[in-house]
């Protein structure tokens, strides 16, 4: 009798047991394993471009005389250019037997943009040269004591008040140019760059001055006057404007050419 009442009272516990362990086990059936794999390679995300590798300088040689550039790379087929470009240049001549040193002086600002309509370095650059101050000038002054002549009168520097010539042509001092060439400054990939560049710049129809002061004398030496009230020599004054907005008539349509070389960040 106790026995039974034994059975009797561990068969709920029993029963509680058994419930869990079948629910354990299908938990158990439910849960999927996962394969380890120790071989396995952890790829990583790819580092993204910081805004320094999008700009590059570069040293550029043109017929605009020698500079510099900063380059950025607005988009993928875009690069924005702004650089400068200096030059010197000056000569001793001759002219009706009267010296004088003329000066050719390049010195300008730029800024180009370089659009790539293909996949490769082929590049179309509209462009702005600014504060633009081209120019050729020159200066004389004839020795004292020789003679000069101007249509049928002759005449020597006043020893007292010597002829002081001089001369000046410049341009706008902002003018549009156009550009095409190969290379990038600024590519997605690499350091070091080039881009050869050709085109044109207009600057407009050059404006000339040529101004005499000073004095002039008779032959002899007796008679003397400003030569500003000498109109034989104010009209050649005239002549000499003439030829030199002449023989500077290039920078109109300059053309351009230019070598760069860069490093891009």
């Amino acid at each position: 009798m106790l026995l039974t009442l034994g059975l009797l009272t561990l068969a709920p516990f029993a029963t509680t047991a058994a419930q869990q362990e079948r629910t354990s086990g299908d938990e158990t059936a439910a849960t999927p394993s996962i394969p380890l794999q120790s071989n396995e390679t952890v790829k990583r995300p790819a580092k993204g471009q910081t805004l320094a590798s999008r700009f590059g300088l570069a040293f550029t040689t043109a017929t605009l005389g020698l500079g510099a550039d900063v380059v950025f790379r607005a988009a993928d087929p875009v690069n924005v250019r702004i650089g400068f470009s200096t030059f010197h240049y000056g000569q001793n001549g001759t002219q009706d037997g009267v010296a004088y040193h003329g000066v050719l002086s390049l010195q300008s600002m730029r800024a180009l943009v370089d659009l790539y309509p293909f996949s490769h370095g082929f590049h179309v650059s509209p462009g702005l040269l600014f504060h633009n101050a081209n120019r050729v000038t020159a200066r004389a002054a004839p020795p004292t004591g020789q003679v000069l002549s101007t249509g049928d009168q002759t005449y020597i520097s006043d020893p007292n008040n010597p002829i002081v010539g001089s001369a000046k042509s410049h341009v706008h001092s902002v003018a549009p140019m156009l550009m095409v060439g190969f290379g990038n400054l600024a590519p997605r990939k690499g350091h070091f760059t080039y881009s050869v560049d050709a085109g044109v710049v207009y600057q407009g129809p050059p404006q000339s001055s040529f101004n005499l002061a000073g004095g002039a004398c008779d032959p002899s030496g007796q008679f003397c006057a400003s030569i500003a009230d000498a109109i034989d020599v104010q009209g050649a004054v005239q002549s000499a404007r003439r030829d030199l907005d002449n023989g500077v008539s290039f920078m109109r349509y300059y053309p351009l050419f230019s070598v760069s070389f860069g490093y891009h960040f």
